[in-house]
């Protein structure tokens, strides 16, 4: 799972340098425009891994709330909340929220314990909580990318936003963890 990460790692990184910047409003949520999306949810392969993860037994399993205004996760309460389908433009859109949400997850003090660290509203992330905003793209770059989804571009953008002293080769493998956390045999990923 390492290998994957760097090679995403290094696709992300070759956005930034190519002129990926960061969004327009810096921590706005990057799945929502305004418009609905005009299908359903894709049955598919994500479908499946989505449907393993929520299986999983050993350990807490991840409690997803979907249909919520906007994507989050809540440590204290462990739960994942996820925009509706509604709200989001595309397929793509809406597994990267519930991508990122889920690389999020595995974080909690039961499972693999990363730092969340602080976010207050006037002065934006801490250190820790920016290195677990890029820990949770970059798994979701790997497991979207995994599932056919090829978002490198804004995946580059959000890195760009949180990455400002961020040790990126530590969150890749942060991020490796949380994806083979989230999906524990390799064949999961392979299609």
């Amino acid at each position: 799972m390492i290998g994957a990460t760097a090679v995403v790692l290094a696709d992300i990184r070759e956005a930034i340098t190519a002129g990926a910047g960061a969004p327009t409003d810096k921590w706005a949520a990057p799945w929502r425009t305004g418009r609905p999306a005009t299908s359903d949810p894709p049955p598919g392969l994500l479908a499946d891994w989505f449907a393993t993860i929520r299986a999983r037994a050993d350990g807490p399993t991840i409690r997803i709330r979907p249909g919520t205004r906007a994507a989050s996760y809540n440590v204290r309460s462990d739960i994942v909340r996820v925009p509706g389908w509604q709200d989001c433009t595309s397929a793509g859109a809406w597994w990267w929220a519930v991508a990122h949400e889920l690389a999020h997850a595995t974080g909690h003090p039961d499972r693999l314990g990363r730092p969340f660290g602080r976010w207050p509203r006037a002065s934006g992330p801490d250190a820790a909580r920016r290195h677990e905003e890029v820990v949770a793209e970059i798994g979701a770059a790997v497991i979207l990318r995994r599932g056919g989804i090829d978002r490198t571009w804004q995946h580059a953008q959000f890195v760009r936003s949180f990455a400002d002293g961020v040790d990126l080769w530590r969150a890749a493998a942060d991020a490796a963890a949380a994806v083979a956390w989230l999906f524990p045999k390799p064949d999961i990923l392979s299609g």
